[in-house]
């Protein structure tokens, strides 16, 4: 992702939907639903503090999208995180599609 995306999106987005512009972001790479993230590495990618990251994990996990404890976080429910995304997520992972440096097929 370019820099000026992620400004903008920092900038433009509610914090739930980078971070599951991000979640799905690293599904992608690791093509699993367990994806081993601390909320220091979130909330550095997000732009926040970590008191940040620790309430956007509690508000999807309390919605039943993700499962998170020290360091390990399941998605339960990747069409609610899909939809709960940022639109960025869909025109970044189209380029990295096109670009050849994805499957096509790796999200449902």
């Amino acid at each position: 992702m370019s820099g000026s995306t992620s400004e903008s999106s920092r900038s433009r987005h509610q914090v739930d939907a980078r971070f599951c512009r991000w979640l799905l972001r690293c599904r992608d790479r690791l093509d699993s639903d367990v994806l081993p993230l601390t909320q220091e590495f979130l909330a550095h990618m997000l732009g926040s503090q970590r008191s940040t990251v620790s309430l956007a994990a509690g508000r999807l996990e309390r919605s039943g999208m993700i499962a998170y404890s020290r360091g390990r976080l399941t998605i339960l429910d990747l069409a609610a995180v899909q939809a709960r995304a940022c639109e960025c997520y869909a025109s970044v992972r189209r380029r990295a599609v096109d670009m050849g440096l994805e499957d096509g097929n790796t999200s449902a």
